[in-house]
């Protein structure tokens, strides 16, 4: 094996864990998320309508905007929007414990952030599966 290769497999190899990782943490943060913010809108109302409200919020994204953000991730840096995507998503996870902390958290806020979370995750699918397919 020449010097070369050894450096292509080296950074192939480095490029894979990378993104393995990457996707792990993602899927795990995704996963959690998706249990716990209906639990919490159940837990805050106790209504089923508030839940069923709170579905919608997460399926709204899909077929408002998923062409059009399918269409537009196509046209930018798919790995930095996959990244940029899940650093926003975080952080907009991130607000409701701080917007409980000062006391202004409401359902409407929970659904605001499932229709973000959601609107989010169509980037990140949408980059994710053309990186992959496309081999960025």
């Amino acid at each position: 094996m020449s010097a070369r290769s050894s450096v292509v497999e080296s950074r192939t190899s480095s490029d894979f864990w990378k993104f393995w990782m990457g996707q792990t943490i993602s899927t795990l943060g995704s996963s959690f998320t998706g249990f716990a913010l209906p639990l919490l809108i159940f837990k805050l109302t106790g209504s089923s309508l508030a839940l069923a409200l709170m579905l919608t919020a997460i399926s709204l994204p899909y077929l408002l905007l998923g062409l059009i953000i399918g269409a537009w991730a196509d046209r930018v840096d798919r790995k930095r929007l996959m990244i940029v995507t899940d650093i926003i998503r975080a952080l907009v996870i991130a607000s409701i414990p701080c917007v409980a902390l000062i006391g202004l958290l409401s359902v409407w806020w929970i659904y605001a952030v499932a229709f973000l979370q959601s609107t989010l995750r169509i980037c990140f699918d949408a980059a994710n599966f053309a990186a992959i397919w496309r081999g960025d």
